[in-house]
Order: C-alpha cells, then sequence, then structure tokens
C-alpha cells in the first residue's frame, strides 16, 4: 500500500476542537471505541473517511466510510479534495478529504482511525496538505493513541470473526501489521489495551481530559 499526497492550498481556518488519532491492530476495536465516544459527547466528532470498496455487513454509508465508486474517488483526486488516499493490493481507494478535517476540528474533537504507517506520516501529510500555518495548529492539537490487543491471538480471533478471509490472508495480515507495531509504537503519546471495552472507553477519556 502506498499513500499519495496532495498538494498544498491556502486555507485559513478557525480551529477549536483537538485532533485524536485512533491507530492499531485490525480487530483492536477502533471503530467501536470511537462509536462509544462519540455517541457519548456531542462535542466528539468521528472523521469519516471515503472507500471504494463494497460494504461490508452492518456497515451504513457516511458512517464506518462514505461508499463511492472508482469513478468518483478519482474525480476528488483530480480535484485535489483528498488530503492522503492510498489503494490497496485489491484495487480500491482510501482517502479523506482536506475540508472534512478542517471542519470537524472546528467543530469539537475528532477521532481518526488511521493505520500505525499513515500515523507516522502525519506530520509530513499536514504539511503537504496544507500550508505552514495550518499544519502547525492542527499538529498542536493532535495526541496519538495506540489501540493495543492483550494477545494476537485476540486479533485474529475477532478478525475472523468480522469478515470470511483465510487463515493465511489473515496471517499474513496480522505479520505485517506486527511489524508496523513494533517499528512505530513509541511514536504514539498512549498506548491503551483494549482487553476490557469499558475500562478503555474509560482510559481514552481520561486522555481527553488531560
Amino acid at each position: 500500500m502506498e499513500f499519495e499526497h496532495t498538494n498544498q492550498k491556502e486555507i485559513e481556518p478557525s480551529l477549536s476542537g483537538h485532533l485524536y488519532i485512533i491507530s492499531g491492530f485490525t480487530a483492536a476495536g477502533k471503530d467501536s471505541l470511537i462509536k462509544n465516544l462519540v455517541s457519548d459527547n456531542p462535542n466528539n466528532k468521528h472523521l469519516t473517511s471515503y472507500t471504494s470498496r463494497r460494504t461490508r455487513d452492518g456497515e451504513k454509508d457516511g458512517i464506518e466510510y462514505f461508499f463511492v465508486d472508482k469513478n468518483e474517488f478519482e474525480e476528488m483526486m483530480s480535484n485535489d479534495e483528498l488530503l492522503q488516499y492510498m489503494k490497496t493490493g485489491s484495487g480500491e481507494y482510501y482517502g479523506t478529504r482536506k475540508q472534512d478535517l478542517l471542519s470537524s476540528i472546528k467543530e469539537g474533537n475528532t477521532f481518526w482511525n488511521i493505520s500505525m504507517e499513515f500515523a507516522s506520516k502525519l506530520e509530513q501529510v499536514l504539511k503537504n496538505g496544507f500550508d505552514d500555518k495550518v499544519a502547525k495548529d492542527i499538529l498542536s492539537r493532535t495526541t496519538k493513541i495506540l489501540i493495543d490487543v492483550p494477545r494476537l491471538t485476540v486479533a485474529k480471533d475477532r478478525s475472523k470473526h468480522r469478515e470470511s478471509i483465510s487463515n493465511n490472508v489473515l496471517l499474513s495480515r496480522l505479520k505485517k501489521q506486527f511489524a508496523s507495531y513494533q517499528l512505530y509504537k513509541d511514536e504514539f503519546d498512549y498506548c491503551v489495551v483494549n482487553d476490557q471495552f469499558e475500562q478503555t472507553v474509560k482510559e481514552i477519556n481520561q486522555i481527553i481530559e488531560i
């Protein structure tokens, strides 16, 4: 997977909220945690990204992702609307709009679920996407939280329950993510082990209050 950065634009927003990066293993519970944090506090917002892949069971457009076809996604790319985007090995796009990020931080605390690798590149992505003043403002309001699992077998079991994939594909995915974890874990401000869901929510709320 390769991340692409878009061209810089002059945008001068008035930001008042905070950006919380939520990252970690597949099936670590990141989406469920964000849903809980957002539903419990109207000041908390979920930054929803775009994807060209099909919806999975239980997913709704505008909640987990905005689901668009490849032509729509490529049009956003051509119009320089995206802060970043990536294309997976299966040919599907994922990306986030610049204006969505700014609008969300203007409204309140924003939770953004991104990969560990992308979280490590966030500073450069923001500097490439916005002018220097805006990028620095967003970075000064950013906290990176790594959601860990108590054991890799937990991530494996949760993944198998969530989607139908072969053991070989799943093990390959987890192996890559563990390599990312080892490489980038020290770049996060906090690491929270999601063993007991309610306790994890409590710990993240304590981080927000700091």
